[in-house]
């Protein structure tokens, strides 16, 4: 039994002792960051990239509380500010959104939801660190995770310090805050069914050999500028694929 990665195209043949049998891009796994694109089937890159520094482990009980003198601060690298469009989500609720020095009002509530959203123009976004301050009301979940990308103000904005988050104070985590970007993700996978190499229609099944697999190398060639295609064959003897096998 075998299994084929790739990425970005609409069906593969596999020949199987004469037999071709074809796998279809709609049949596929995808990963997180592969979608199937409506017009043409093929699987592509979505054109959106999540940015998040915490798994949303939280609960009431780890809150924020803010006002005009309690502020919240959240820091996102950028590598590249070509994006055609950006939002902020955070889980909570909040007066008042500032990205990098403008601010843009309050948020407004994901339906049926503990989210919260705001539209970001791409404008304010800039290459490196983008600083997103949130102010004068509301609140939000912080996640006891520690990656250096939340900050607390109790004095309206003088001060800040990482390890004072929540209400009760003395605690360090990220809030639960992320940037949807949109842009193509940087990579992603696909993995297509599972070939049964023993099964052969309308016949006992028996053991078959793998001969070629056709149109690889001209997926490559396809593939737009600046972009790479690789493809993988894992092959063994069970239907899940194990290590030792």
């Amino acid at each position: 039994m075998f299994r084929i990665v790739l990425i970005c195209f609409p069906f593969l043949c596999v020949s199987l002792h004469g037999q071709t049998v074809t796998l279809r891009a709609d049949r596929f796994l995808l990963g997180p960051s592969t979608v199937i694109d409506s017009k043409d089937a093929t699987v592509r890159l979505a054109h959106s990239v999540l940015l998040s520094h915490e798994m949303g482990a939280a609960d009431f009980h780890q809150n924020e509380r803010l006002s005009d003198r309690i502020h919240a601060k959240k820091h996102f690298m950028l590598d590249d500010n070509d994006v055609t469009q950006a939002e902020l989500f955070l889980f909570g609720s909040v007066k008042q959104v500032e990205v990098n020095g403008t601010g843009l009002g309050p948020t407004t509530r994901l339906e049926s939801t503990g989210w919260h959203r705001i539209d970001v123009p791409v404008s304010l976004l800039k290459r490196g660190d983008n600083e997103i301050i949130l102010r004068d009301g509301g609140g939000l979940l912080v996640d006891a995770v520690q990656s250096g990308r939340s900050f607390k103000s109790e004095d309206g904005g003088k001060t800040w310090s990482s390890d004072n988050l929540t209400s009760k104070g003395g605690q360090q985590g990220e809030y639960l805050v992320r940037l949807r970007l949109g842009r193509h993700a940087p990579h992603g996978w696909t993995l297509s069914e599972i070939i049964d190499l023993w099964q052969q229609p309308d016949q006992i099944a028996k053991p078959a050999k793998l001969v070629r697999i056709q149109g690889l190398a001209e997926l490559e060639r396809k593939q737009p500028a600046g972009t790479k295609l690789h493809g993988f064959v894992r092959s063994g003897t069970t239907p899940e694929y194990q290590a030792k096998n």
